[in-house]
């Protein structure tokens, strides 16, 4: 704009020859002076208004003068294209985004003056250290000509309103060492495809679930484990990245997740569009790998969403919010408009709410632990990197369960039979579940003693199996196993708890008058008590005999037994190593046998963002 304004105009020319034949000499030569002294009025008059008027805009939006300016200089594309690599925010945040073509999209320039949603870039925010010049220079303006009470009043207003922007921003200013500051936030942003708008969905791929099928994801990845491409007509960047590999995917998704929540100013996100879409592919266990590692980069966990493709043998995650596809191994994503399908139906999914529990693993002095190792199919004893010795205590997250006893066994049976088809891998948890189910082994209630509340360090017995130690507790009846179960199903996508109505305690042994009318009320509360994944309580359930379990994959009703409903924590002690033996369990489809088990100790940990496919909507490759 400085260079139209300040460009000078053409000089009115005047035709002496036509004059000087019609007029005298000396009339011709005063007409040469007057036409002279007009165009020099003229040039100068033409410089002197625009820099008069750019002067005055200048000290009403507070920018430098641009008498003082100095003009900007065109830039080459491959200047301006080294220039944009050296910034961090765009080398990291702003990946160069293929189209679906594989040719790569230009992207908005950081100059433009907002965001689509009115959020301003770093062109037009400023701090309070970093003002322009022309706002020191704005406050002193008109000085003497004002009262010192004049001025005192006038500096006393703007270092209020200074003062109450400063509140706002230290509001919503992440602490030191976290978060993104807002101007560099809002200038990150202005470099992604819908600035502020875009859209973001991470898929983390274990490329060795389902029979190598999650290999298929990665067809077009790079050789660090990266693919990204931009879908400009939905606002979308989708960025994939193999678990397996070394990247900084997840570096990735906290800085977007950060400048989300900053340029929101809000701790958690009002619209469910708004938060970043972050897809497991993999079995159920990648879930809780994708939300470790989350945990562990420091992303903001109330910005992201985890969503599921599953390529597991069960898949109990996926099919509890509805992600179960038939052919999820077979999806081709970099042919037609899979991918974007996909993308689309992740999008308008409802973000639901998850519980995470972890458990604790103690045992005796002697004690160790042990799992099938994959490369030699035989178990191996798990040892400490540090001292070189068996670990006592075993500690693991989980959604989805924690299973003790014959369930447990059963996959530490598979695990010896696991192959890479997910076909096989069925018939031979069907092979091991037979080859158990008529040799003989403990019931876990010859195993656990008691099953502890924990308030405010104060146990409470919620049943046991030792009468003679607590007669006046409820007791459990005799089962094959135990499973704290945190997910709507079990065991291939069976919703045991929803299916069934029979109560697997027993009214207390010494039982006295009035204890009757307790417990039946218990077990009707029991029966109707309804089960929720993000309400922060566990549902703890267990099979009678061997032939509820076979009868809960059959016919699926009233097979199980309902325990209790609790927020917990818990604690469940075990009987001497002598009469218990080797205790099998699992926690999400991860088996381990414990020899010499002292307790267990369950507690809730936190509730995390879950994608949960409402409409039923499938994509088929």
């Amino acid at each position: 704009m400085e260079r139209s304004l300040l460009r000078r105009r053409p000089t009115p020319s005047v035709s002496t020859p036509s004059l000087c034949t019609r007029l005298a000499a000396p009339l011709c030569l005063l007409l040469l002076a007057l036409a002279a002294s007009q165009s020099i009025s003229l040039f100068y008059s033409d410089r002197a208004l625009p820099l008069t008027l750019l002067q005055t805009a200048a000290e009403a939006v507070e920018l430098p003068s641009p008498d003082v300016a100095e003009p900007r200089e065109e830039t080459p594309a491959a200047e301006e294209s080294a220039t944009s690599q050296q910034l961090p925010e765009a080398s990291i945040l702003s990946p160069i985004p293929q189209t679906p073509s594989g040719s790569q999209e230009r992207l908005v320039s950081a100059d433009s003056e907002s965001t689509d949603d009115g959020a301003p870039t770093a062109e037009s925010v400023g701090t309070e250290e970093g003002r322009p010049e022309a706002y020191e220079g704005e406050v002193n303006v008109d000085a003497g000509n004002k009262s010192a009470s004049e001025r005192s009043e006038g500096t006393g207003k703007r270092a209020k309103k200074a003062a109450t922007k400063a509140r706002i921003r230290a509001k919503f200013a992440p602490a030191e060492g976290q978060g993104v500051p807002f101007v560099e936030a809002s200038r990150t942003a202005a470099e992604w495809t819908c600035r502020s708008k875009t859209h973001f969905v991470f898929v983390f791929v274990n490329r060795k679930s389902g029979g190598q099928a999650g290999s298929r994801w990665l067809a077009g990845a790079n050789k660090n484990g990266e693919y990204t491409q931009t879908f400009k007509d939905i606002c979308t960047r989708v960025l994939i990245y193999d678990l397996l590999a070394d990247h900084e995917g997840f570096q990735l998704l906290r800085e977007v997740a950060e400048i989300k929540r900053t340029l929101a100013a809000s701790p958690k996100p009002t619209k469910k569009y708004s938060v970043v879409r972050v897809i497991a592919v993999g079995g159920d266990g990648t879930v809780m790998w994708v939300n470790r590692e989350a945990v562990t980069a420091k992303v903001p966990m109330a910005w992201v969403a985890f969503g599921i493709v599953g390529f597991g043998t069960g898949n109990d995650f996926a099919q509890s919010y509805g992600w179960a596809h038939g052919n999820a191994q077979r999806l081709n994503i970099f042919k037609g408009d899979t991918l974007k399908a996909l993308v689309q139906m992740w999008q308008k999914a409802a973000v639901a709410r998850h519980d995470l529990w972890k458990t604790t693993v103690s045992t005796f002095d002697n004690g160790y632990f042990e799992k099938v190792s994959f490369e030699r199919r035989t178990l191996e004893t798990l040892m400490d990197d540090a001292t070189g010795l068996p670990i006592r205590t075993f500690e693991s997250p989980f959604i989805l369960y924690l299973g003790i006893g014959f369930d447990a066994l059963v996959g530490i049976e598979f695990d010896r039979l696991r192959s890479t088809s997910r076909l096989r891998n069925r018939i031979m948890y069907g092979v091991a579940f037979l080859k158990l189910f008529g040799s003989s082994w403990k019931n876990v209630t010859e195993q656990i003693e008691t099953v502890y509340a924990l308030d405010g360090g104060q146990k409470k017995v919620l049943f046991t199996t030792n009468a003679a130690k607590y007669p006046d507790a409820m007791r459990l009846e005799q089962s094959i196993s135990l499973t704290f179960l945190n997910n709507r199903s079990m065991i291939g996508g069976i919703p045991l708890w929803r299916h069934t109505a029979r109560v697997g305690v027993l009214p207390p042994a010494n039982e006295k008058p009035g204890d009757r009318n307790v417990y039946e009320t218990f077990k009707r509360r029991l029966a109707k008590a309804h089960q929720s994944m993000g309400d922060t309580k566990i549902e703890l359930i267990s099979f009678h005999r061997r032939f509820d379990l076979l009868r809960s994959i059959l016919i699926d009703y009233d097979a199980a037994g309902r325990l209790s409903q609790h927020r917990g924590p818990f604690l469940v002690s075990f009987y001497p190593q002598e009469q218990a033996g080797p205790v099998a369990f699992q926690t999400d489809g991860e088996f381990r046998i414990g020899h010499g088990v002292k307790t267990i100790y369950v507690e809730f940990v936190d509730t995390f963002n879950v994608l949960k496919n409402v409409s039923g909507s499938v994509v088929k490759g």
